[in-house]
C-alpha cells in the first residue's frame, strides 16, 4: 500500500483534453519536473493507486497534458478529472539539505522500515521487521516476533501511531488476529 508520506502533491486533473484520454493537469509545484516521473498516484476509493505515465507534454507554464497507461478515451479519462495527482518521492531526483533530521523524516520510505522494531500502540514489543514487501497492492511487513514466529502485517497508514527514525521503532495498532504465526 502506498502511504501519504511516500507522496508529494503534483497537481490536479482539471479536465479531459481531446479524444485520446489526455488529462489537463494544473501543476501546484513548479519545482517538480513531471517529465522526470514514470508514475503518478491518485487517491481512489480511499486507496492511493499508481498509474504509469504513457505520455506527457507541456501545456502553458503551469499545466501539462497527461496520458495514463490504459486510459485511451475521453470517457475513461473523465473518471479521473477532479482528482489530486501525486508524485512518488522515490522517483524524484535526490535533493540535498543542511537539515539532516528533516530530510530523514521526509525521506523515509516503506522499504526503510526493514530492521525497525515494531511496537504495539499500547507499548508492548511485537517483534523486528525483517523485510518489507512492496510488490503487492498492500505493502507487507515481514515481522519476526518476540516469541520466535514469523508474521505478515499490512502497513496500513491508519494503524500507525508513531515512527521514530532515530530510534528505529514504529508503533502500530495491529489487530490481534494478525499476531498469530503463519
Amino acid at each position: 500500500m502506498i502511504l501519504l508520506t511516500e507522496l508529494i502533491p503534483l497537481g490536479t486533473a482539471i479536465k479531459t483534453h481531446g479524444l485520446r484520454g489526455e488529462l489537463a493537469v494544473e501543476l501546484h509545484d513548479d519545482d517538480i519536473d513531471p517529465e522526470a516521473l514514470q508514475h503518478v498516484v491518485m487517491q481512489l476509493d480511499g486507496i492511493f493507486v499508481p498509474f504509469r505515465i504513457s505520455g506527457l507534454r507541456p501545456r502553458g507554464s503551469h499545466s501539462v497534458l497527461l496520458t495514463l497507461d490504459g486510459v485511451d478515451t475521453a470517457e475513461s479519462a473523465g473518471e479521473y478529472t477532479g482528482h489530486d495527482i501525486y508524485a512518488l518521492r522515490r522517483e524524484l531526483p535526490e535533493t540535498t539539505t543542511d537539515d539532516d533530521d528533516n530530510q530523514q523524516e521526509e525521506g523515509l520510505y516503506a522499504e526503510d522500515l526493514e530492521g525497525f522494531t515494531l511496537i504495539s500502540a499500547q507499548g508492548g514489543l511485537i517483534g523486528s521487521i525483517t523485510a518489507v514487501d512492496t510488490t503487492t497492492i498492500n505493502t507487507l511487513l515481514h515481522v519476526h516476533t518476540a516469541e520466535g514466529h514469523d508474521i505478515l502485517i499490512p502497513l496500513a497508514e491508519e494503524w500507525i501511531h508513531d515512527i521514530d527514525a532515530s530510534a528505529r521503532t514504529i508503533s502500530m495498532d495491529v489487530p490481534t488476529q494478525l499476531l498469530s504465526p503463519l
